[in-house]
């Protein structure tokens, strides 16, 4: 939104620390030039770096991401009748609007217009399954990922395990170890054993 020239540029944009002048720096966010590389949120900036030499790297700049995020966030409560922000960059809404991807896509246009933000929306019948939704909706050219009633289980099954809410990388080498490698496998355990 600060440098729309960047728009039209082709190299992966990563917000975070140059790792040539903080080498323990990490990812804030990426583009989606650079997250087609696998460069996302949390990634150490010397591994970006290696994927992406030719990225251009620029420094997070907290008091201008919190005056964007009270925009998103005034845009998001005129949508939905209950918003609960989890972070500067996130929240789960009330969705009014069913499971058809139009009314999220105007939403979508909406915030663009309002705040030049680009947003993810993910519309399930959870906040967890929504959350995952709109990580997954971050691959698709509209940036929104709908699961219908029902689909929750065929929706999760495939992704690895690592994508479900509080695993990180030591449970996910425990559970990956007893041959747990997406959420189908563990759905699939018995609770006992579990």
């Amino acid at each position: 939104a600060e440098r729309p020239e960047l728009a039209a540029d082709p190299r992966p944009v990563i917000i975070g620390r140059d790792p040539r002048e903080a080498p323990r720096a990490i990812v804030t966010t990426a583009n989606d030039a650079a997250r087609a590389l696998g460069i996302q949120s949390g990634l150490s900036a010397a591994i970006a770096l290696k994927r992406a030499p030719n990225a251009l790297f620029l420094p997070p700049r907290h008091d201008v991401y919190e005056r964007y995020s009270i925009r998103v966030m005034a845009v998001l409560r005129e949508a939905s009748p209950l918003v609960e922000q989890n972070s500067i960059d996130e929240a789960a809404c009330v969705w009014p609007h069913g499971f058809e991807s139009e009314q999220a896509l105007a939403l979508r246009a909406r915030v663009l217009a309002e705040t030049r933000i680009s947003v993810s929306l993910g519309i399930a019948t959870s906040s967890l399954v929504a959350k995952m939704a709109s990580e997954a909706a971050k691959s698709r050219p509209d940036h929104v990922f709908v699961v219908q009633p029902g689909e929750e289980a065929a929706f999760l099954a495939p992704l690895p395990v690592r994508a479900l809410v509080g695993i990180g990388p030591k449970a996910e080498a425990r559970v990956v170890a007893q041959g747990i490698k997406t959420i189908g496998d563990l759905a699939a355990r018995p609770p006992d054993e579990l």
